[in-house]
């Protein structure tokens, strides 16, 4: 295939094993699963606490928060999952890191695909875009997010996050607006050992509670779906059309050439039917065996 010459620093890499590369290359579609299954028990939790005290502070000082008095509901509705589920597809802006390959990469036989982090923003604005053209609302129900991750060290400075807290509490009509608008620096949040994983994500931010009966759901986003872990559970995701890859890294236990890669590619990939489009195939340059 034509070698490209992409800037790494625009290019973020999709980790995994063989039977999901193929699934992806032939379909074009990535998985956001449902945040409570990925491997960070924070995951989504990590301002909890810090909520928490904001909406004790604001009680404290004679306010409601948002229709609410007791200590007891404020308590449980500063958990933001218990009002809304996120779903992510994670990314990593290394191509070729050895923990990535042992985490995500079936261990080096997998494979890594290189996306531009440009073309992910403007596909999932003009999914959003359509989603919203077909409805007549256009509020907090259906919202895309694709950003890098920000490692947070503790003790936070509560002062410092009160403020954004209260930036995006202004204007809320209810509780379920306002914890819309919390998703996404929660989502976005990591602890710091987690750092060398150099994370980029997208993430589905949705009020809607039954898609599949929903006329007007862009054809790019699959109703939810459902599949099965090695660890027996049932995770539910989301499946989203992807532009097409830039890069892609086989791992250093893979056996496949480049050559042997390239031959296939132009035979099952998904894009290859809608544009002529191409992409490097490269061999990792670790010595993992």
């Amino acid at each position: 295939m034509k070698k490209t010459s992409p800037n790494d620093k625009d290019t973020v890499f999709h980790y995994c094993p063989t039977d999901a590369f193929i699934k992806i290359i032939k379909t074009g579609k990535i998985w956001l699963s449902r945040y409570d299954f990925l491997n960070d028990y924070h995951e989504c939790s990590m301002w909890d606490d810090v909520l928490r005290e904001f909406f004790f502070k604001k009680i404290g000082d004679g306010n409601d928060i948002l229709g609410c008095y007791s200590k007891e509901v404020i308590s449980e509705a500063s958990k933001v999952t218990n009002w809304i589920m996120p779903y992510i597809a994670c990314f990593s802006h290394s191509p070729d890191r050895l923990s990535q390959w042992r985490g995500y990469g079936d261990d080096g036989k997998g494979f890594a695909i290189g996306f531009n982090k440009s073309l992910i923003k403007r596909n999932t604005e003009e999914i959003e875009n359509k989603y919203h053209n077909n409805h007549l609302k256009t509020d907090n129900d259906f919202h895309f997010y694709a950003e890098k991750i920000k490692y947070k060290e503790k003790p936070i400075s509560h002062a410092l996050v009160f403020e954004e807290f209260e930036e995006m509490y202004k204007d809320c009509e209810n509780m379920l607006d306002f914890m819309c608008r919390i998703i996404p620096l929660q989502s976005f949040s990591k602890q710091a050992s987690f750092f060398e994983e150099e994370e980029y994500r997208i993430v589905l931010v949705t009020k809607l509670i039954n898609q599949k009966h929903d006329r007007n759901f862009p054809e790019e986003l699959s109703e939810i779906c459902f599949r099965s872990a090695q660890s027996g559970a049932i995770i539910p995701y989301y499946a989203l059309t992807m532009p097409p890859p830039s890069r892609i890294v086989i791992g250093p236990k893979n056996p496949l050439t480049e050559k042997q890669l390239e031959f296939m590619l132009p035979r099952i990939c998904e894009w290859d039917k809608h544009e002529s489009y191409f992409f490097d195939c490269e061999k990792s340059d670790l010595t993992y065996k």
